[in-house]
């Protein structure tokens, strides 16, 4: 047999025994991947149920307490960083974020061992965590969706390990093909606005480059010497910490449920209108309110040349709802509720409560500052914006 022969077989047997290597350890019973879906069933059960031990607004209470938000982390509240992994916007979200763990996350046990897994599943969501905390300027944030595209990463890094013992055929099952789609899955854009993009790019990420830091634990690829029962010990005390960081972050979650998230006090500018000088917020984005679309859209330069034109000004504000600006006839539906409402909020000097997820505020004898919110951000939103509310002082008169 000539020598070029032999050195053909001698590659496909290779191949054909490092595939047969890889399906056996990937085929490996996983311990963990059980009790994380069940940990996360088990924190979606508890919010679906807060309304009923929590009162009517539990559930929100307790996205709140847990959720990324940016000014609450850099307030000193780190653990939302862990503690938002382990929460979801509803069951939906649950349920995929559930399933997609489920598929990608079995073979990514199997191939680095229980240790391992959680450095991997922490990490990610750590760095699609801190991903969001250093892009996204305001808004919050829940899910899973960073440790399971940082899963994803892994994957990509573990046949990027083995690239040099795999042939062309492998490379493309192994590295290129689940390469090309973790990138599409990466590019894909949201113009909604609902799902955390940072987040699944900073896991993914975060992912891939502890996959390529993290010693994968197949079977027969490499004998294991006393340094590696040493490094092997490591990973495992690494590993109960990471988990014990988990375990204070859900705790530390747990004991503010209830209390207002933190909301900064907002910085204010000011326009004159109809002989007032009103306040508006200076550092959100300003549009102009569509009722048809029951948004806030384009760009508001002017507002008092909006609130003339018979326009209403918009604000979305950080936590989600919007702040409006406009005519109390296109607020209000000016009935006798609507009147005492306004009086009341006239005399304490205070935003009031019109209805749920409502508070409202007089601007003068004919305009009227309307804040629309999850009524759990209501308390929030009301110490936030009271600079919006101090008493207007008259505009300077012309000599």
């Amino acid at each position: 047999m000539p020598p070029n022969d032999n050195k053909n077989l001698a590659a496909q047997v290779q191949q054909l025994a490092l595939r047969q290597l890889l399906a056996a350890s990937l085929r490996r019973r996983v311990r963990l991947m059980p009790w994380l879906l069940l940990l996360l069933a088990l924190i979606g059960l508890a919010q679906s149920s807060a309304d009923r031990w929590l009162g009517p607004l539990g559930s929100d209470q307790v996205l709140l307490a847990g959720a990324l938000i940016p000014d609450a982390v850099l307030r000193g509240q780190t653990w939302r960083v862990l503690s938002s992994a382990f929460l979801h916007a509803d069951f939906v979200h649950l349920l995929l974020n559930g399933v997609t763990l489920w598929v990608v996350g079995r073979p990514v046990e199997a191939a680095w061992g229980s240790a391992r897994f959680v450095l991997l599943y922490v990490g990610s969501a750590m760095a699609g965590g801190l991903a969001t905390l250093a892009l996204q300027e305001h808004g919050w944030t829940v899910g899973a969706s960073g440790a399971v595209y940082g899963l994803m990463g892994a994957l990509v890094a573990l046949g990027a390990r083995l690239w040099p013992r795999l042939n062309w055929p492998l490379r493309q099952t192994m590295v290129l093909l689940p390469a090309l789609l973790l990138l599409i899955l990466l590019a894909i854009g949201d113009e909604a606005g609902r799902v955390d993009l940072h987040a699944h790019r900073g896991g993914a990420l975060g992912g891939f480059l502890l996959g390529l830091i993290l010693r994968p634990q197949l079977r027969l690829i490499d004998a294991l010497g006393p340094r590696d029962a040493l490094r092997g010990q490591g990973i495992r005390w690494l590993s109960r910490g990471a988990a014990l960081s988990v375990g204070l972050s859900l705790s530390f979650a747990a004991a503010t449920i209830g209390l207002p998230p933190v909301v900064p006090t907002l910085s204010t500018q000011t326009f004159a209108l109809d002989a007032l000088i009103v306040r508006y917020p200076a550092g959100l984005r300003r549009g102009i309110w569509s009722r048809h679309a029951g948004r806030c859209e384009g760009a508001m330069t002017d507002a008092a040349w909006a609130l003339r034109t018979g326009r209403t000004p918009c604000f979305p504000l950080p936590l989600g709802g919007h702040l409006l600006l406009g005519e109390r006839s296109h607020l209000l539906t000016m009935d006798d509720a609507d009147l005492t409402a306004l009086e009341q909020a006239k005399t304490s000097g205070g935003w009031i409560r019109r209805q749920e997820g409502t508070l409202v505020f007089p601007v003068g004898d004919k305009w009227l500052w309307v804040v629309t919110a999850s009524e759990a951000l209501l308390p929030a939103y009301r110490m936030a914006l009271h600079p919006l509310v101090a008493a207007p002082k008259p505009a300077a008169q012309p000599d």
